[in-house]
């Protein structure tokens, strides 16, 4: 901890395990495609439970696997009369996936009430849109003509698609990566509130498509080495250059540091208040009480104790941020009470 800087404590954000626990259900996903047993559906069902244990979205990858289901059957010569809910794998790939659910978040189910309002905030976000996303557009638009080609490039994507297009007369593990991929690029295609992260579970499925295309390639010029090579190439260096390109920018200040720092030097920490929404500067503020009970505290030198309590700390007021029903913050803005927050009277906030 250098000159006595406390710093919130990392915690993993969701969007990591968003990422691993669908691309675990797509490679099982092929096991199911190729060998269809009782233990491929559960482990199957267990990703995708575990999955929208996380965040809800990994449980698109249900229909993945209904649909992989479905030609599995197919494959194997049995019926689809009853649409495949019959076959007794798909029963207990449910039920893993439910179990699975409940025992990573046991606390989801315990209060319904809870869950009833959370659903229906996030039905709202999801359908209303997120504050500040209107310039996003069409949701289809966005993820493929924008993010998706600033993150993998533009061969890397077209490859990703051009492969699932082929694999529709391609085998039925071919066709996985495009079962992988459909649900996410038409469900928030679809939404009106759009984050890069969200399409992060379509990389595995677009990678998975890239190789089909690669194999069609290898298999369609004669078993040459160098057609697939140049394509590899052009997938590979876009991604690797926009890697760079993004250390570098990473590298650099923040707009949060930058505005930190200036606030540093040039606001009165007696005297002035900061009112900002989320997001904003990040500057140190008054926890000389909760500092001095931790026991990190008290196995410093007394120099450090006092370096530490000395430090300037600033007051800072929160706005509340309204992702939904934005206009919910004007009052925060309105400028009526802004000489008493400035005077450091007492503002119920």
């Amino acid at each position: 901890m250098s000159a006595g800087v406390v710093q919130k404590r990392k915690r993993v954000r969701a969007d990591a395990l968003v990422m691993a626990f669908p691309a675990l259900a797509l490679l099982w996903l092929l096991r199911v495609a190729r060998d269809g047993r009782l233990a491929d559906y559960a482990v199957a069902g267990l990703w995708i439970g575990l999955g929208a244990a996380s965040k809800y979205t990994p449980a698109l990858m249900a229909s993945s696997l209904y649909i992989v289901h479905l030609e599995r059957r197919r494959a194997e010569g049995l019926s689809i009369r009853y649409l495949g809910f019959d076959d007794r794998r798909l029963g207990g790939a449910a039920l893993v996936a439910l179990l699975g659910f409940c025992a990573a978040t046991p606390y989801t189910l315990v209060n319904l009430a809870v869950l009833r309002r959370d659903l229906g905030y996030q039905a709202l976000h999801m359908s209303s849109g997120h504050f500040g996303h209107a310039e996003h557009g069409n949701g289809y638009i966005y993820y493929l003509f924008d993010v998706l080609p600033d993150a993998l490039g533009w061969p890397a994507l077209v490859a990703g698609l051009a492969g699932p297009i082929l694999a529709l007369r391609g085998s039925a593990m071919q066709r996985v990566a495009l079962w992988g991929l459909l649900p996410y690029l038409v469900v928030f295609g679809a939404m009106s509130t759009h984050f890069d992260r969200y399409i992060l579970p379509a990389v595995l499925p677009l990678a998975l498509g890239g190789a089909v295309l690669l194999d069609w390639i290898r298999r369609h010029s004669g078993e040459r080495v160098w057609p697939v090579a140049i394509l590899t190439g052009l997938i590979l260096i876009l991604p690797g250059l926009g890697t760079l390109r993004q250390q570098r920018i990473q590298g650099a200040p923040g707009t949060q540091q930058l505005s930190a720092e200036w606030l540093a030097e040039n606001m009165d920490a007696e005297r002035e208040f900061l009112v900002s929404e989320s997001y904003g500067p990040a500057l140190p503020r008054d926890q000389r009480g909760t500092l001095q009970s931790d026991p990190a505290f008290a196995r410093m030198s007394p120099h450090q104790q006092q370096r530490l309590i000395d430090r300037p700390f600033y007051r800072v007021l929160d706005i509340p941020m309204y992702s939904v029903r934005s206009e919910l913050a004007a009052y925060y803005y309105d400028l009526r009470d802004r000489k008493s927050v400035v005077e450091g009277k007492s503002v119920d906030l």
